[in-house]
């Protein structure tokens, strides 16, 4: 029962696992893209209520945590900025902030792309970065869009 387990974690990761391009982000090449990007920020985590639910959880046998969620409907009609290139291309651009969170990863319930778009996610720092993610990430269909999720 276990080696099937591995088995099928090892085939289901690899279906479905984040391919990237693993290039830079387009943004990185403008220098005259506005700076003053929109950013959401999120309530910050009360760490001492989430390290008691953490040690109740483990006293009651139950996994350890691995994040904690906070629920947003963001969007490119709705939140972050539009950037447009003299040769006429677009950026779409959001920044994010937790304060006191150790890392974000992102879970997305729709994620759609078009062919020949690219999907960047960096540090505000940009010292770190994931992507490109392009139209190969796409799950299920233009009709029947599904999640999606990046690592940390």
């Amino acid at each position: 029962m276990a080696m099937f387990f591995i088995f099928y974690f090892m085939i289901n990761n690899s279906t479905y696992g984040q391919l990237s391009t693993k290039e830079l982000p387009v943004s990185f090449e403008y220098k005259n893209l506005n700076s003053n990007v929109t950013t959401k920020t999120l309530p910050s985590l009360d760490m001492a209520i989430i390290n008691q639910e953490d040690l109740e959880d483990e006293k009651n046998g139950v996994p350890p945590r691995f994040g904690y969620a906070h629920k947003v409907n963001y969007s490119m009609d709705s939140s972050g900025e539009w950037s447009t290139l003299a040769n006429g291309d677009r950026i779409w651009r959001l920044c994010i902030s937790i304060p006191e969170a150790l890392s974000i990863n992102l879970l997305y319930d729709k994620f759609w792309l078009p062919e020949g778009g690219k999907f960047f996610i960096y540090s505000y720092d940009k010292k770190h970065s994931l992507g490109a993610f392009t139209s190969y990430n796409n799950k299920g269909t233009k009709d029947s869009i599904e999640g999606f999720a990046t690592g940390l």
